[in-house]
């Protein structure tokens, strides 16, 4: 019973009281872990912001390089055209030499549409649109021929006697000559006086 008691009195031995240089030690330890938790939190919000930052500007940074290659590769296919276009008009004005037809008639045919189909359908489209030219062409030339054959034909006839000679003053009246007009009028009026 006695090691019981001796136990007893272990358990039930009032703490003892702290020294102030042990309450000093554990406010210190504590103040510490506080300003250590505290400087931790700092630390990571500052690497958090500093992170975002980064990652704000990384995705600017590739915004502007897809911006930037976005219009490269616009103004890539804009020169492009151009220089199928180009050589379309070339390949016009040289089929056009080759049927004999005034090079200045390329301008007629157009090739801008063009650009966008494959090789082979470009080359058979521009094929047929210079023939269709040339057809044209062939087409309004003997029209003409005919119609100028079909007034050689015609021919004039000589005037009969019945018909009445073109006065001076008809002659500056067709032509819309006024002067001319009234110095015949003035002429014919002083005709008239002298008799």
């Amino acid at each position: 019973m006695a090691e019981q008691e001796v136990k007893l009195d272990e358990q039930v031995k009032e703490p003892t009281p702290k020294t102030e240089e042990q309450i000093r030690a554990e406010l210190q330890a504590e103040y510490e872990k506080i300003a250590d938790k505290k400087v931790t939190d700092a630390l990571k919000k500052w690497e958090k912001k500093w992170a975002d930052k980064l990652n704000a500007d990384r995705l600017e940074q590739e915004q502007e390089d897809t911006t930037r290659q976005e219009e490269q590769a616009k103004a890539d296919e804009a020169r492009e055209r151009d220089i199928i276009t180009k050589s379309l008009k070339l390949v016009v004005v040289d089929a056009l030499q080759e049927l004999r037809l005034d090079p200045s008639m390329r301008n007629l045919i157009m090739v801008e549409d063009l650009v966008n189909l494959p090789e082979g359908q470009r080359v058979e489209k521009l094929t047929d649109r210079v023939m269709c030219l040339r057809n044209m062409f062939n087409a309004e030339v003997n029209k003409q021929i005919q119609a100028e054959k079909t007034n050689y034909l015609r021919g004039t006839t000589p005037r009969t006697s019945n018909t009445k000679p073109i006065s001076k003053y008809d002659k500056y009246k067709s032509t819309g000559n006024v002067q001319g007009m009234i110095s015949e009028k003035l002429r014919e009026c002083r005709d008239e006086d002298d008799y």
